[in-house]
């Protein structure tokens, strides 16, 4: 899986597809760890683990910020399910 940014304590500000923010590894612009926000979520590969921004970027889904997952353990798993929803309404 060449040219993944991985993107670590994610979580959706604006809802499903319209940005991730999270600490990112492996991109080429930034220094590990750094925190961003994508650009707008268009798509996703590998059963949804990882996400394609209007940017050209794609990310592979580490582990969600601990405010999805302190009331909901599964968080990065529903957050899968909804983006196959929401891309293929299936």
């Amino acid at each position: 899986m060449s040219n993944l940014i991985r993107i670590e304590n994610w979580y959706p500000p604006f809802g499903l597809v319209e940005a991730l923010t999270g600490d990112v590894y492996g991109h080429p612009r930034f220094p590990e760890g750094h925190f961003v926000r994508t650009s707008k979520i268009v798509g996703f590969e590998i059963d949804g683990s990882v996400v394609l921004t209007k940017s050209g970027s794609r990310y592979i889904l580490g582990e969600p910020a601990q405010a999805l997952t302190i009331h909901n353990p599964h968080a990065r798993l529903d957050y899968i399910i909804s983006l196959r929803k929401h891309f293929h309404g299936a």
